[in-house]
């Protein structure tokens, strides 16, 4: 089982490695897939977090570690888009891939930034929603459906992202 989560920190690792060079090369994808699952994860303080709690609200979910280069190179649009969506029905969770709770407090510290982040330390998550790289982002609508993806860096306050959430937060 531990050369099991060895072998895919290295490969997550690798995955990042490669994708460095160009840090915000992604784009948000039209992206449906019918098996992404509710979960429940804790977050750095110990409070508990289900998905399903979030129905009403479009919701972007990024997967990130703090080796990883180009999460955090775009820890900061997330933070921008938050605050450009603070009184929409909008809600960004982070998770974190495999970081304890302290490497992550110092890294969101180091950072300036304040952002929700849950735990998903064998990245049993990432693995259920197919994710292959960090980071990799989701935006679901009101009713938990997977419209977009991102895999790789995104500049996340982009004017054409905010117009498409707002479109996303407008419909039923």
């Amino acid at each position: 089982m531990k050369h099991s989560r060895l072998k895919q920190i290295v490969t997550l690792m690798l995955a990042s490695l490669i994708s460095q060079p160009v840090a915000y090369s992604a784009q948000l994808d039209s992206y449906t897939n019918d098996a992404i699952t509710d979960f429940t994860l804790t977050d750095i303080n110990k409070q508990i977090h289900h998905l399903a709690d979030y129905r009403g609200k479009v919701v972007l979910i990024n997967f990130w570690a703090s080796w990883c280069t180009p999460c955090l190179l775009e820890m900061p649009s997330i933070k921008r888009l938050e605050q450009a969506l603070k009184n929409q029905d909008f809600v960004i969770l982070t998770l974190n891939t495999s970081d304890n709770p302290r490497r992550i407090r110092e890294t969101l510290k180091r950072l300036q930034i304040d952002l929700t982040v849950l735990l998903d330390p064998d990245s049993k998550t990432l693995n259920a929603w197919q994710g292959s790289m960090l980071p990799t982002s989701y935006l679901l609508d009101r009713n938990g459906h997977i419209h977009y993806r991102a895999v790789g860096g995104m500049d996340w306050d982009d004017e054409e992202i905010i117009l498409l959430i707002n479109r996303l937060i407008q419909q039923p």
